[in-house]
């Protein structure tokens, strides 16, 4: 089946390339990696765009809509409200309006159509498209992948015998490569992961980022604690993202006590029998605070009968170019 997929991806993405691509009036970044599940995508997508909102630049940022149930375009975010939900705009754009209140913030499949829609309506002069690298026929200014540093290369083979969706060769088309969570393995593999990178494209700028965790939030991501309020607790750890290992990594790198920890799938819309799951579950375990994530958080603004602690640990990307010195 792996050769199969990867002959019809390979066939449908040569036709397109061969292509006209289509042009914009405006700046056009794609942010995008090759292997399905999480890379770190959504933190450069917030990195990148408060970066250019802090010179005063107008950005639209469009997303696919993953597991949310919107037709056409929508409207997540028109940089001033939110006029949508997790669950109507999927749960990477409605985060990513509620961190970014004065970003254009839109679903829409067709990228073409979201990229006029943001210019005739808002007057964007930057539109940062979300999980495009496979968005072959538009020229983009900027083509960023992501990799994660852990496993590059999604098992080394394209889905289903892996997780790749197209060829590691792939990553030649990109202008720059973001290695992420270049900090969770040792110096050496992260120099021969650089070198890999360069035989495959030499041109490209190379960056590497890390997740710091800065503090936790609640439901409405408004309020905010400092970390040190998990001292002493007992935490049951959850999430739904494409990569669960990473945060639960994450809490033990931080040294919180996590004595439960339970996995849901990527982007579920998540229910009071889910609840009824996380109670079942940790109920023997004496467990003072739930902790999550922010992505996961934002939908239970939206559950009845929540009559437990809950807590979303809220990370910033830190971005530094290959070669520089990491503190």
């Amino acid at each position: 089946l792996s050769y199969i997929y990867k002959a019809i991806v390979l066939k449908r993405r040569d036709k397109i390339l061969k292509l006209p691509k289509k042009k914009f009036d405006l700046k056009v970044v794609g942010i995008g990696n090759i292997v399905l599940g999480g890379t770190g995508k959504t933190p450069l997508v917030i990195w990148f765009a408060k970066k250019n909102l802090e010179k005063n630049i107008r950005v639209g940022i469009v997303f696919r809509g993953y597991a949310g149930k919107a037709r056409g375009t929508l409207i997540v975010s028109n940089g001033e409200n939110i006029l949508s939900t997790p669950y109507v705009a999927g749960d990477e754009a409605y985060l990513v309006a509620k961190k970014l209140t004065n970003a254009i913030v839109i679903v829409d499949k067709i990228k073409e159509r979201a990229i006029e829609f943001l210019q005739s309506e808002y007057n964007c002069d930057l539109v940062i498209l979300d999980d495009s690298f496979q968005y072959w026929s538009i020229k983009k200014d900027l083509d960023i992948v992501t990799i994660d540093a852990i496993d590059p290369w999604g098992l080394g083979y394209i889905f289903p015998r892996g997780f790749l969706r197209e060829p590691k060769e792939s990553i030649a088309r990109a202008n720059v490569v973001v290695i992420s969570r270049f900090d969770l393995i040792e110096n050496k593999n992260l120099l021969k992961l650089i070198e890999e990178v360069k035989s495959i494209n030499p041109n490209s700028k190379i960056l590497l980022m890390r997740y710091i965790p800065k503090k936790l939030t609640d439901a409405s991501l408004y309020k905010e604690y400092n970390l040190n309020i998990l001292n002493g607790k007992r935490v049951f750890a959850f999430c739904g993202i494409g990569n669960p290992d990473s945060f639960f990594l994450t809490c033990k790198n931080l040294g919180i006590n996590v004595v439960g920890s339970m996995s849901f799938p990527d982007h579920i819309r998540y229910n009071q029998q889910d609840l009824l799951k996380l109670y079942t579950k940790s109920k023997a375990l004496n467990v003072d605070v739930f902790l999550t994530t922010e992505k996961d958080i934002v939908k239970f603004n939206f559950l009845k009968n929540l009559n437990f602690s809950l807590y979303a640990l809220s990370i910033e990307a830190e971005i530094f170019s290959e070669g520089e010195n990491v503190g």
